[in-house]
């Protein structure tokens, strides 16, 4: 069986790490983020900036093969400010919203929606911080 990952967030870090990984284990791969460190020729890159909500709405992921399970990994987010909310700006709230809760739940949706015959696995990673309150 042939397998494919989409992955945001692999211009470093966990997603860039998890992209590799993939790779070595036969994937084809493809990474959403603002920048790009992996190259492979089994690797797509598309170049967003997954906090804008534009870059999401005109997203549009490359055709993946009926018979090639299918893997989204969001990854991508940011932990911003560490502050309570009456210290943010509304710019910097809808970013992190577009982000760590708007993205996520496209790109599933999108997945879900596209392909209703492959077998799909859907991977949300979360942070640490949610453990620390301010």
């Amino acid at each position: 069986m042939k397998k494919s990952a989409i992955i945001t967030g692999t211009g470093s870090g966990l997603g860039k790490e998890l992209g590799k990984l993939l790779l070595n284990n036969n994937y084809n791969v493809i990474g959403l983020s603002r920048k790009n460190q992996i190259t492979h020729p089994n690797f797509t890159f598309i170049k967003k900036d997954l906090s804008k909500k534009e870059s999401i709405v005109k997203l549009n992921i490359p055709e993946i093969k009926l018979g090639h399970d299918i893997i989204l990994i969001n990854n991508a987010a940011d932990i911003g400010e560490i502050t309570t909310i009456n210290k943010k700006s509304k710019h910097t709230i809808i970013s992190e919203f577009t982000l760590n809760i708007i993205t996520p739940t496209i790109l599933s949706h999108h997945i879900i929606k596209k392909y209703p015959n492959h077998n799909k696995l859907i991977i949300n990673i979360s942070s640490g911080a949610a453990n620390k309150p301010v």
